[in-house]
């Protein structure tokens, strides 16, 4: 697994994107804790030039009938000394890095997403409702919606729901 550097006033700090990912979850398992523990003890790798982290999420998504799932996406920018910033993302969700970009297109406000303007949507009832809580560029962020289907979720959130 990837792990973060960043650096402070007292040196350069080691970021453990699963361990933080699993510090997110609640409650953690006995597996997830014994996981983390397993990346920290591994060698940290070094990054070049600055990473700073821009925000955590907690994602659920659940149908009307039938039992929900939860994800996690872990987001960061690096600015290397030369070239553009770099957007990376850690987490369950199926392209991380993808999920990140297109939150931070929006500035994180989950309400201004509209991924696939030109998808079209099947008129199929199946409500789906995604929550969205974290924290984005040190701002909170809380989001609840019922979509009519998967279809209509996956056009206006993208890659962050593809789990």
């Amino acid at each position: 697994m990837r792990r973060l550097a960043r650096a402070t006033a007292t040196g350069l700090a080691i970021l453990s994107a699963p361990a933080t990912l699993a510090a997110l979850a609640a409650p953690a398992s006995a597996a997830d804790t014994h996981r983390a523990a397993a990346h920290a003890s591994q060698a940290p790798r070094r990054v070049a030039g600055t990473v700073t982290v821009v925000g955590y999420l907690r994602l659920q998504k659940a149908a009307a009938k039938g039992a929900g799932t939860q994800a996690f996406l872990f987001c960061e920018s690096v600015e290397a000394a030369s070239g553009p910033a770099t957007v990376a993302g850690f987490g369950n969700v199926t392209d991380p890095s993808a999920a990140c970009r297109e939150l931070g297109a929006v500035g994180g406000d989950v309400t201004r997403m509209l991924v696939h303007p030109t998808w079209m949507v099947p008129a199929l009832e199946a409500p789906v409702t995604v929550t969205v809580s974290g924290t984005w560029t040190a701002r909170q962020v809380s989001y609840q919606h019922t979509y009519r289907n998967t279809g209509e979720l996956s056009r206006n959130l993208g890659d962050v729901v593809g789990f």
